[in-house]
């Protein structure tokens, strides 16, 4: 997304993007923070993946650009996290 087409959006949408990124840094924050306990690792990421999931819904329901196509794009994203979240339990 260019720069000026985010800044557009973060000045329409600044909460979303506040919680998106609170998302997002607890994620990365409790993913470290757990580093020597991978299970726990691994209910993370899926929290994370899960919560981003839930925040595109709500972001593009309150843009009223909600479609089966940004679902089956967020779904397709969130298919290959969990595969390399499956990826990542198998090597344990």
């Amino acid at each position: 997304m260019p720069q000026k087409m985010f800044l557009r959006e973060y000045k329409k949408y600044p909460l979303d993007y506040i919680a998106l990124f609170l998302l997002l840094f607890a994620g990365l924050f409790s993913f470290l923070s757990a580093s020597y306990l991978p299970f726990k690792q691994d209910q993370i990421i899926f929290a994370t993946v899960i919560s981003y999931f839930v925040w595109s819904l709500i972001h593009h329901y309150r843009k009223k650009d909600l479609s089966l196509s940004i679902i089956v794009e967020y779904l397709v994203l969130i298919v290959l996290a969990l595969v390399a979240l499956l990826f990542n339990l198998l090597r344990a």
